[in-house]
């Protein structure tokens, strides 16, 4: 016969749980605890303000979002919840890996954070390089090399942007469907606060199978994170939310 294993203890704490269910059905369904008082502000504008305002609940100091980036933002009809997607920037670069989401009700209050920031963000981004030892080419190279796609005999420059960035579009038909977007990014190296200097580029494979994103370590050539979004539709709580790899930052 098997015996129970359940101590008196246990029990008599299971039976003060039943005895709690009709107080906790009576008191109605759990609400929202706010963060902030309800705003008539743009929904972007509020959540920028709580992040500063809040920056040590959320395990950063004020100066950590003095350069933020709105990547994203989505209002649901149903309930009018705007949702907005934030990303640290620091010297003039977004740092891929350092998101937030925002979730601001239809009353313009802060209900709800999700995303850990970098602490310490300029010394973090000070103590990564400054400057690209790689090309973009080099960078394109490095990463056509760690998915076998061939060997690059050219590319064509098609754009050249300014600012820190240092955006290019690069194309080659032999490796990418597409033109190749190509631009410098901090790389959050993943469970840290590490930062690299990193090029973010895209390809999409000739064959149709693949569609990559990648962050090349613009130092050492190493292929620091890689995404593709034809088996991966989850990309909004992976960095920001985009409908495809060039649809901006």
């Amino acid at each position: 016969m098997m015996r129970s294993t359940r101590s008196p203890l246990g029990l008599a704490a299971l039976v003060a749980a039943g005895a709690l269910l009709p107080t906790l059905a009576a008191a109605g369904p759990v609400r929202p605890a706010y963060r902030t008082a309800p705003s008539a502000a743009p929904a972007r504008e509020i959540a920028r303000a709580y992040v500063v305002a809040d920056a040590a609940r959320l395990g950063a100091g004020a100066v950590d979002f003095a350069e933020i980036a709105v990547t994203d933002e989505v209002r649901t009809a149903r309930n009018g919840v705007t949702h907005v997607y934030l990303r640290q920037t620091v010297n003039g670069l977004q740092v891929d890996g350092a998101e937030l989401g925002v979730h601001v009700d239809r009353a313009g209050r802060v209900f709800h954070v999700t995303g850990r920031p970098v602490a310490a963000l300029t010394q973090r981004a000070a103590e990564s390089r400054s400057f690209p030892l790689l090309t973009p080419e080099e960078a394109i190279e490095a990463a056509v090399r760690a998915v076998g796609l061939g060997t690059v005999e050219r590319l064509d420059l098609l754009e050249v942007g300014g600012g820190a960035e240092r955006a290019a579009v690069l194309a080659n038909a032999a490796i990418s469907e597409l033109p190749i977007p190509v631009r410098l990014r901090y790389f959050r190296v993943p469970d840290s606060d590490l930062l690299r200097l990193a090029w973010n580029l895209s390809i999409k494979n000739p064959s149709g199978a693949q569609w990559w994103d990648f962050w090349v370590d613009a130092e050492s050539g190493a292929v620091l994170g890689r995404h593709d979004w034809t088996t991966d539709a989850s990309y909004r709580v992976f960095a920001s939310p985009k409908e495809s790899p060039n649809d901006g930052p």
